[in-house]
C-alpha cells in the first residue's frame, strides 16, 4: 500500500485530518531544510516539498522568491533528489513532490527518457507522489501510466472553476488525495477564509470517493478549523511557512523554531471535534 493511503486511514480512525505543510527544496539552504523537516516531523502528517523553478505559473510571490533563495544556495534537480532521499532517512511519512512537467520532460537533460527518470529517481529517493502543477489530467495518461509501474501517485488538482465533466475525468485516474485549490489565483497566505472555499469543499466531496487536501491561501489554525468542518481530509500550508523562512533567515536557529512553533498549532487545529 502506498504511504499515502496508509495515511488517511490512519487519521481517519484517529478522528484527525492531515496537517500537510510545503516546503521549497534547499529554502535558505540545504542544512535549513533538513533541520525544519526534523523540527516538524512530530506534527506534519504528509509532507510536500517543491523542486525549485525558473517559472512557476501556479505560484505568488512568496515561493517564487523562496525558489529563487534556493537557487542562490546552489539547489538544482539532482541536488533536491539527494536532499529528498536525506529528508526520507528522517522520517517514514508520506513524501510528495510538487512540480512541473518541464522539470519531469527534461529529467537529466533528455525529453526522451525523462519521465521514466524521473519516476525512477523518485523511487531511489522514497517519494510517494507527485503533484504537476501545469499538466491537466487530459494530457496526463503517458505520465500517470509509468507512476503506476512503481507504486506512485499523481495527485491531481481542483479548482472552483472545474467543471462536473473534468471532476470526472480527474475521478478516472486520481489516487492519494485531491489537491483542491481553494480559491481563484496563485499560491500565497491570505488572512480570512473564502465562501468559495467551503463550497468547493462541498460541490468536490459530492462528487469524488478519495481524500480531499485544500491548499491556496490557508494561514491560520482557524482556516483549519473551517475547512475539517466542512468535511476535507487535510490541509496543505506553503507560503506562510515560506515567509516565516524568510523573515527569519538571518537567524536560522529563530528560524526552525518559529516554523516549529508554527505546525504544531497548525496540526493540533487538525484534530476534528
Amino acid at each position: 500500500m502506498n504511504r499515502i493511503d496508509l495515511s488517511f486511514q490512519n487519521l481517519k480512525k484517529r478522528g484527525e485530518a492531515a496537517f500537510i505543510p510545503f516546503l521549497v527544496l534547499g529554502d535558505p539552504a540545504t542544512n535549513h531544510t533538513l533541520e525544519i523537516v526534523k523540527a516538524i516531523e512530530p506534527y506534519f502528517d504528509l509532507l510536500e516539498v517543491g523542486i525549485p523553478f525558473s517559472d512557476p505559473l501556479a505560484d505568488g510571490p512568496t515561493i517564487q522568491e523562496g525558489y529563487q533563495r534556493a537557487f542562490a544556495s546552489g539547489m538544482n534537480s539532482d541536488k533536491a533528489f539527494e536532499l529528498m532521499a536525506q529528508i526520507r532517512q528522517i522520517t517514514s511519512k508520506p513524501l510528495i513532490i510538487l512540480t512541473y512537467f518541464n522539470v519531469i520532460l527534461n529529467r537529466h537533460g533528455n525529453p526522451a527518457t525523462g519521465i521514466q527518470d524521473f519516476f525512477n529517481d523518485m523511487d531511489k529517493a522514497g517519494v510517494d507522489g507527485v503533484i504537476i502543477a501545469d499538466l491537466p489530467v487530459e494530457e496526463a495518461t503517458d505520465v500517470w501510466k509509468y507512476a503506476q509501474t512503481l507504486g506512485k501517485y499523481i495527485i491531481f488538482l481542483v479548482a472552483p472553476t472545474t467543471t462536473p465533466q473534468r471532476l470526472a475525468k480527474i475521478h478516472q485516474y486520481a489516487q492519494g488525495y485531491l489537491y483542491v485549490i481553494s480559491r481563484l489565483g496563485v499560491t500565497g497566505a491570505q488572512a480570512q477564509l473564502s465562501d468559495l472555499t467551503i463550497e468547493t469543499i462541498k460541490r468536490v466531496q459530492a462528487k469524488e470517493k478519495i481524500p480531499l487536501a485544500v491548499g491556496f491561501g490557508i494561514s491560520a489554525p482557524d482556516h483549519v478549523r473551517a475547512i475539517v468542518k466542512a468535511g476535507a481530509d487535510g490541509v496543505i500550508v506553503g507560503s506562510a511557512i515560506v515567509d516565516l523562512i524568510k523573515t527569519h533567515q538571518a537567524n536560522p536557529s529563530e528560524m526552525v523554531r518559529h516554523v516549529e512553533d508554527y505546525a504544531k498549532k497548525m496540526k493540533e487545529a487538525t484534530r476534528r471535534e
